[in-house]
């Protein structure tokens, strides 16, 4: 009997000591992508996946394929980091982050309706995050929905003024109703904020203003 004690002791340790080890991989993995050392998040992950995520990891089996699929995302990986990022819902339907990466994915295949219909999914969970709300503003832009666009970056706004990106979205959204005048000065605060890419928003909506006047 006392033997029989001493295995299930031994054996409850191992699994303890399991259990740590994947947990100190997850917190490497996310320090990994954290730092932007997405080549040894795409390493680590991988090897969780083929040798543990698949034997007995499944509670941790979301965050792995979420951190592969982010790092497979700043990659440009597209293809692969939607299977990811999709496979990291199924484990854990928690992990709604991977929603704004697959609507920002779909967005740069300028697969627009596809890109709104999971940032709308990430807005549900998320309702205050303004780069979630810039994303669904810019595919309603672009589905030519322009009105409803601005509702949407407005709000965004409302939440945090003094992200540039916000108003950067606003510029091309006034543009596209033809208030060339507010695209400007919304282009100009974009700059202001230090949204380098806005100066060509200001070059080509402020210049045309200035020789109005």
């Amino acid at each position: 009997m006392k033997t029989v004690y001493t295995l299930l002791f031994l054996f409850g340790t191992l699994i303890l000591f399991a259990q740590n080890t994947i947990e100190e991989d997850i917190t490497k993995l996310k320090a990994y992508v954290e730092a932007e050392d997405y080549r040894s998040a795409m390493s680590l992950a991988d090897k969780l996946i083929g040798e543990g995520v698949k034997e007995g990891y499944e509670d941790h089996a979301g965050d792995v394929y979420l951190y592969r699929g982010i790092a497979k995302f700043n990659f440009e990986i597209f293809d692969d980091a939607i299977v990811d990022f999709k496979h990291a819902i199924t484990f854990n339907r928690n992990l709604t982050q991977s929603y704004l990466y697959i609507a920002e994915i779909y967005y740069d295949l300028n697969q627009y309706s596809s890109a709104l219909e999971n940032i709308i999914y990430f807005n549900e969970n998320h309702p205050k995050d303004v780069h979630g709300l810039a994303v669904k503003s810019k595919c309603l832009l672009q589905i030519g929905e322009p009105m409803a666009a601005k509702l949407i970056i407005q709000k965004a706004i409302a939440l945090v003024s003094s992200e540039p990106e916000l108003y950067y979205v606003r510029s091309a959204i006034n543009s596209a109703l033809g208030e060339d005048a507010k695209a400007c000065t919304d282009a100009r605060i974009a700059v202001r904020f230090g949204y380098e890419a806005a100066n060509d928003l200001v070059t080509a909506f402020c210049i045309d203003q200035e020789a109005e006047k």
